[in-house]
């Protein structure tokens, strides 16, 4: 099995610089767009069986522009959202920084009011990596994330 992880392209928080964590309504840049497709134009060339997404914007656009050049459906699976970083989402790492004292490292040690927990994510991420692992034990699959 052959699992290949996409990070989504560039967002409109990527380029803002703003805490996205699991917020839905972050898009795509015109930047994003081509980033996916120029991914989107990579797969093409692969035997991909499945492709799956976040259900978070920025994953799913660049799911669907992907999935236009691969011509599969693109099926969303919530766990492979990212990280919850609670109170923090929809500020700038600027106001994270000065809010919140934290940098680097210090994510997932509770400082961040509502914060999802780094142990929560690995096991939530894992589970469903693990499930696409079993469900494709021959074949190639691609996941977009974050």
């Amino acid at each position: 099995m052959t699992l290949l992880l996409l990070r989504h392209g560039e967002s409109e928080g990527n380029r803002t610089r703003v805490v996205q964590g699991q917020l839905t309504h972050y898009g795509l840049t015109p930047l994003g767009r081509e980033q996916a497709e120029a991914a989107g134009r990579r797969l093409a060339g692969l035997e991909i069986d499945a492709l799956y997404s976040s259900h978070l914007r920025r994953a799913r656009e660049t799911a669907d522009i992907v999935a236009v050049q691969t011509g599969h459906e693109v099926v969303e699976l919530p766990d492979l959202q990212e990280y919850g970083f609670g109170e923090a989402q929809g500020l700038t790492w600027d106001e994270v920084r000065e809010r919140f004292d934290v940098v680097g490292r210090a994510w997932g040690r509770g400082r961040i009011p509502g914060e999802e927990g780094s142990a929560a994510f690995r096991e939530r991420v894992a589970r469903q990596l693990g499930e696409l692992a079993e469900r494709h034990r021959e074949g190639t699959a691609v996941a977009v994330l974050h």
